[in-house]
């Protein structure tokens, strides 16, 4: 009786609604039919997998956003590691700046006793120039940014260009021409010097920018995958509450039918009807519940036609 009703509803609502109407009651009694063969033991093993199923996709979500910080991490190291040779590179120029002006000074006093003092600071200043050199060419070969690569040939072509003023430098104190010297590593290089300070200055800006930026999108990438992994963990979380309250619905209705059929049962009254369209645990558990209360019925009228003494 039901039916008519339902349609006659449906057509007040509009075409439409019948269209749909009927596809959702079918979708219904599939999926009744399909938790009916699944059985509770299915359906809590199907809880179990859906939930698995869920964790692992939060541990997805967070191992790729692992992997992804983690060559962000290496792109911040591969840069800090530029900026430190490029930084050894400088060092090493200011120390053969600094030691090639002393040993000119050292010369100029033109005191015997200083001749050790002159060897040692020239010494100095010829490994400071090696160190600038090595690290320069590393930088030439090994920098990901061809800006600093090229930035870095230019560099090693200045420092070269310097270091012949010290080379000449020291030659003329060797021949006694100290004024040949002192001007040539004060006045005459003096615009070698400053472009060579100018080309130093400008790569560890690139270099101290590129770690800037990378730092940045590093820390966004993380904002993102933190960002990322609380939503689809709530999502998990929500959908893990759904399925579990449906699922339970799905076995805690019939059991409270049942109970409250036993409970009437109990207080003496057997008009008790349990309908089930189910055949899985519970759908058998309440056919021999009605088949035991249909018994209990033919019972009861069997005892009270024997009290009216009707044997027939």
């Amino acid at each position: 009786r039901a039916l008519p009703i339902t349609v006659g509803m449906t057509l007040e609502a509009g075409p439409s609604t019948l269209g749909t109407a009927a596809p959702e009651r079918r979708a219904r009694a599939g999926l009744r039919r399909l938790l009916s063969r699944l059985g509770v033991r299915g359906r809590l093993f199907g809880l179990a997998i859906a939930l698995v199923v869920l964790g692992g996709a939060c541990a997805l979500v967070a191992t790729s956003g692992l992997i992804g910080q983690k060559g962000k991490v290496h792109s911040v190291d591969t840069v800090f590691k530029e900026f430190r040779t490029e930084r050894d590179a400088y060092e090493g120029w200011l120390t053969q700046d600094d030691q090639t002006n002393m040993y000119a000074a050292l010369e100029a006093l033109r005191d015997p006793h200083q001749r050790q003092l002159a060897n040692v600071t020239y010494a100095q200043s010829v490994q400071g120039h090696a160190q600038a050199l090595s690290a320069l060419q590393w930088l030439i070969a090994n920098a990901t940014d061809p800006s600093i690569r090229s930035a870095a040939r230019a560099t090693l072509a200045d420092v070269g260009t310097y270091s012949g003023f010290g080379l000449r430098m020291h030659a003329a104190a060797q021949k006694g021409q100290i004024q040949k010297a002192v001007a040539l590593v004060t006045a005459d290089n003096a615009t070698i010097s400053n472009k060579t300070q100018s080309d130093f200055d400008a790569m560890g800006k690139s270099l101290t920018a590129s770690a800037t930026r990378i730092n940045a999108q590093a820390n966004s990438a993380a904002s993102s995958s933190v960002q990322l992994v609380i939503i689809v963990g709530v999502i998990s979380i929500l959908l893990a509450i759904a399925i579990t309250l449906w699922l339970a619905r799905t076995i805690i209705v019939p059991l409270r039918e049942l109970t409250a059929a036993s409970e009437q049962i109990a207080e003496g009254d057997l008009a008790v009807d349990v309908r089930t369209d189910s055949d899985d645990e519970l759908g058998r558990l309440a056919g021999s519940f009605q088949r035991s209360v249909t018994y209990l019925n033919e019972m009861a009228r069997a005892a009270e036609q024997v009290a009216d003494r009707d044997l027939s």
